[in-house]
């Protein structure tokens, strides 16, 4: 089997051989006129000519997940961060780190928050956040919150009625540096009214009537 051998000066080289089995015709490969951009790589049309085109996207590119199993409460009517770890663990705050590898990356972001209210009519919500960015929120509309979750307590026993809140949002930072996700949440009310975490407002110590349950945050860098 023939082969090129292109030498360093080193003395080791990179080898060009041919197919392993013998072809059935003799096959021409015709390089690329010019160097093609960063990021690209070398396609074929299925005629022997090559060139360079961007390499094909839609790949998950990393996975990062932050996960709450303790629970958490405010009373702040304004919005502030769930405490908890970073997706290694370590940290004071619920929240995914993540450094994109190209500028034209996106980052899909998943959440599920178990979440409550304090008992009868009130309510809460929470919000998803690059950063100092608002992300997914609904429209501007007279006083109303703008959330990305919001819920209601339907009745006096609302207290007893977690919610499982979450989305999906496509994200695009245009960055290669370090971005931090995060879910901020707040009372509907004042401080008189607490919002929770990973447990319903009457935690009562009983098996059959009330669970501690986990949240979490997952970002997957997507190849453009």
């Amino acid at each position: 089997m023939s082969q090129i051998k292109l030498l360093h000066s080193g003395g080791n080289g990179v080898i060009l051989a041919a197919p392993s089995s013998n072809p059935a015709s003799d096959l021409t490969l015709k390089l690329p006129q010019s160097d093609g951009s960063s990021g690209q790589a070398i396609v074929t049309d299925a005629s022997g000519n090559l060139s360079f085109a961007d390499a094909g996207g839609g790949k998950i590119l990393q996975v990062k997940q932050a996960v709450k199993t303790d629970t958490s409460s405010t009373t702040n009517f304004g919005w502030v961060t769930i405490p908890g770890t970073d997706e290694t663990g370590s940290g004071s705050l619920f929240e995914v780190n993540i450094t994109p590898a190209a500028n034209s990356s996106k980052i899909l972001v998943n959440w599920g928050i178990h979440f409550a209210v304090s008992s009868s009519v009130y309510s809460g919500g929470l919000k998803l956040r690059r950063d100092s960015t608002d992300l997914f929120i609904g429209d501007t509309s007279g006083s109303r919150t703008r959330a990305s979750n919001w819920v209601v307590g339907w009745s006096s026993y609302g207290g007893r009625h977690p919610w499982f809140l979450g989305g999906t949002f496509l994200d695009s930072p245009n960055t290669t540096s370090q971005v931090t996700y995060q879910i901020q949440y707040t009372s509907g009310y004042d401080s008189n009214y607490v919002v929770y975490v990973n447990r319903p407002h009457d935690l009562w110590d009983n098996a059959k009537a009330v669970g501690v349950t986990p949240s979490s945050i997952t970002c997957q860098e997507v190849a453009a």
